[in-house]
């Protein structure tokens, strides 16, 4: 539902009261960015110009249910080796690795995501180019030296980077590898000389954002790679140090490359590592780099848990959510730079608030509410809720707030995306401020901006970032006359358009069989990307795994061990999600397996046989795709000779099996059959029965006088007919013998008829 603006316009409560009894002494903006001189002796791509410290959760956090040991590529949960070649991006290919592995862990489509596009963004060529803008936050990497963390997450969740001129390029982040491919020859110094933005960066939309982050300890890895995925950490690589794909330094503490961690092995020997060089304890993390398969054990390799340099690194980061991609939502941010700068405040009172105003008149023609926003904090055990507020002479309207539209606990430092508890519908107020208040049990706090360094430049305009202090709003950019400041705060709203753009894709077919082989679907994008395939609303689908995804045709096959797998006992719904438009639902019939076989007719020389099968729930079965054999027996209880030429659903009796007990066999024997492989045999319940002549009630095999005397005999109670005579004997079908039987026996004799009218 869409909370309308009516509810500002209601008696406003004097929130002013609570917001007077926060009272920020001494707030102290200085960055807390920690330098740290080291001495490279070899730089692999890691940006150690700055190396930032986060707030970390209390250490030694059990690992419940962590196994000791696991690797993904044993169940192929894990993305392709990619390779940075000759250029320090190493951070950019950790960042851009973790992004996959989590997507793919939450989605189930394994998509490679372009480097291309993130060291563009986040390099001086983008201020240089024309397609840059006129914003002033600026990076200053070049294309091929090194990034941090830091730098690769405030792109990757910066949906809608402004520092691209929207009004030119309506760009959404994360492209896919194939449409911006990696460019690596940079020894050529006309290409680099020539360098603008990527060809289809502008055009190239893909299916998924990062709409959460965090920073961990090292005892939170495990249950990371468990839940995400794969870890970003940066390790101290030194081919002095390795030895048979195994990695171990005990003698400096320099960091000089990014990585992911996608596994673990706590019984890893330490017999593995170079002899001399080896860690007190067995113990290792499985490491995937950016040099190619042809690097190490095909572009894997382990670090023992006691390395000095990683140790030294003493945090990681996590990508904890990714959200779709859709058309429909816009992210306005300030904030071009990473958040690794950090003010104090001494808070008396429990609460602290920041604050970003947004023009929403420049995006109304499209856009009328919110529906989540994504914000940065930095103390963990926060409290924190979201409001929005219009603004009165360039500042909050505090008097306007009313309840809170989301709240959390913030659990780690990092980026949250906090979705609305209702559609928040805007009026036609020019500016809004979304507002992250925060309740805290600390009485000093951290406040994260934008950081200013020698590789990053950070600005703030006048009217954009406001702080909380002395029971008003402060601006960012402090006094009248000054118009910049460095930094803003990361609060990002996420704007929904006014009319949504519900273009369906399409499905080749909605019901298909359960044949126990392969199975494939097309799809219809028609502007759309493939978010996601799940089992029953609940299950998500691996792609590789559980299906093949083609996407030169749109097709996606799903494998025949899977297929398999499904319930044989009702149909399995399979929903695909899109970044937009409906999700569209195949229904893969359950495959069948053999119930029972019922057989109707006579059996009697001359009359006609029918099978009917039906599966477990009691439905028939097509027969055409089942195979017969009928079979004879002296015996009820077998055994079994198969007539010949008799494997249909259908058998008339013929003389040859007078007396003979009948049955048929029926069979599934192949994987392109919707019935599971086995064969049931009809039973004496149904109506496996003993072959008679009808008329011929001495059981001769011939129908003559005799048949009428004996039959006569009964009748007058001279003589009794046990059960198979008493049924050659009926011929009308009424299931008694009266003289109307004896007539037609007669009849029979002297050709009066030609058979009988139960046949």
């Amino acid at each position: 539902m869409r909370v309308s603006c009516e509810h500002f316009m209601k008696s406003k409560k004097l929130l002013s009261i609570v917001f007077a009894s926060l009272i920020v002494s001494s707030t102290v903006f200085s960055s807390n960015v920690l330098v740290k001189a080291v001495e490279l002796r070899k730089n692999y791509g890691l940006d150690l110009d700055t190396i930032y410290k986060p707030s970390l959760p209390d250490s030694d956090i059990p690992n419940i249910g962590i196994s000791s040991s696991y690797d993904p590529r044993d169940r192929g949960y894990t993305t392709p080796v990619k390779n940075q070649y000759n250029q320090g991006t190493c951070s950019v290919f950790a960042s851009i690795a973790m992004f996959e592995e989590k997507a793919f862990m939450q989605t189930g489509v394994k998509n490679a995501y372009s480097e291309e596009t993130a060291k563009f963004i986040t390099s001086k060529e983008l201020k240089v180019s024309n397609k840059a803008s006129n914003y002033d936050g600026f990076y200053s990497y070049g294309l091929t030296s090194g990034r941090n963390i830091e730098t690769n997450i405030q792109y990757l969740t910066n949906r809608n980077n402004p520092l691209i001129d929207n009004n030119s390029i309506p760009w959404l982040s994360s492209n896919y590898e194939v449409d911006v491919p990696y460019t690596y020859d940079y020894n050529n110094e006309f290409y680099l000389s020539n360098y603008s933005c990527p060809k289809n960066m502008d055009t190239s939309y893909t299916n998924a954002y990062v709409s959460g982050m965090q920073y961990i300890s090292f005892d939170e890895i495990k249950e990371n790679i468990r839940d995400n995925g794969a870890v970003y950490i940066t390790i101290g690589y030194n081919g002095d140090y390795i030895s048979n794909n195994s990695l171990y330094n005990s003698s400096t503490t320099i960091l000089n490359h990014a990585v992911t961690i996608v596994g673990w092995d706590d019984n890893y020997s330490k017999s593995n590592f170079k002899q001399g060089e080896q860690p007190p304890h067995n113990g290792a993390w499985l490491v995937k780099n950016s040099w190619g398969v042809q690097n190490n054990d095909n572009g894997y390799f382990w670090v023992s848990y006691y390395d000095l340099p990683l140790n030294e690194s003493g945090f990681a980061s996590a990508i904890t959510n990714v959200s779709k991609m859709s058309k429909n939502e816009y992210m306005l941010s300030y904030d071009f730079t990473p958040l690794t700068s950090k003010s104090f405040a001494n808070v008396s009172q429990n609460s602290y608030y920041i604050a970003n105003v947004y023009n929403f008149k420049e995006y109304n023609d499209l856009y009328d509410s919110i529906n989540k926003v994504m914000f940065y904090a930095s103390n963990i055990g926060d409290i924190y809720d979201i409001y929005i507020s219009p603004v009165d002479n360039g500042m909050p309207d505090v008097s306007s707030l009313e309840e809170s539209l989301a709240q959390g606990v913030v659990n780690h430092e990092g980026y949250i995306t906090a979705t609305l508890d209702n559609i928040y519908k805007m009026c036609d107020d020019n500016k809004y401020a979304v507002i992250v208040k925060f309740t805290t049990n600390n009485s000093s706090v951290s406040i994260s901006r934008e950081a200013t360094s020698t590789s990053y430049k950070a600005v703030a305009n006048k009217g954009e970032s406001f702080y909380y202090r002395d029971g008003v709003w402060k601006d960012m950019c402090g006094s009248r006359n000054k118009t910049t400041a460095y930094g803003n705060y990361c609060i990002r709203p996420m704007l929904l358009r006014k009319n949504s753009i519900t273009e369906n894709s399409e499905l080749s077919e909605y019901e298909k069989n359960n044949t126990g082989s392969d199975l494939s679907i097309t799809m219809k994008l028609n502007g759309n990307q493939l978010y996601s395939i799940k089992e029953n609303d609940s299950s998500v689908l691996y792609e590789d795994i559980d299906y093949i995804y083609n996407r030169n045709n749109n097709e996606v096959t799903f494998k025949k061990d899977y297929i398999n797998n499904l319930d044989t006992n009702s149909d399995t719904k399979i929903t695909f999600e899109f970044t937009d438009g409906l999700d569209q639902i195949l229904i893969i019939k359950a495959k069948e397996r053999l119930g029972k076989v019922v057989v109707d007719g006579n059996f009697a020389i001359g009359s006609k046989l029918n099978a009917t099968t039906y599966n477990k729930q009691n439905n028939k079965i097509d027969g055409n795709i089942l195979s017969y054999q009928w079979q004879y027996s002296d015996k009820i209880t077998g055994p079994w000779s198969n007539i010949p030429n008799a494997n249909r659903s259908t058998y008339t009796v013929t003389e040859n099996y007078f007396m003979k007990y009948i049955r048929v066999n029926v069979k599934s024997d192949n994987y392109t059959s919707v019935v599971y492989p086995g064969n049931i045999s009809s039973t004496p319940d149904m109506q496996t029965g003993q072959v008679i002549l009808y008329g011929d009630v001495d059981l001769n095999n011939t129908v003559n006088v005799n048949d009428v005397t004996t039959l006569n005999y009964y009748l007058s109670g001279f003589s009794a007919l046990n059960s198979i005579q008493k049924r050659a004997a009926d011929v009308d079908g009424d299931r008694s013998l009266t003289i109307n039987d004896v007539t037609l026996i007669q009849q029979r004799i002297s050709d009066g008829i030609d058979k009988f009218p139960v046949e």
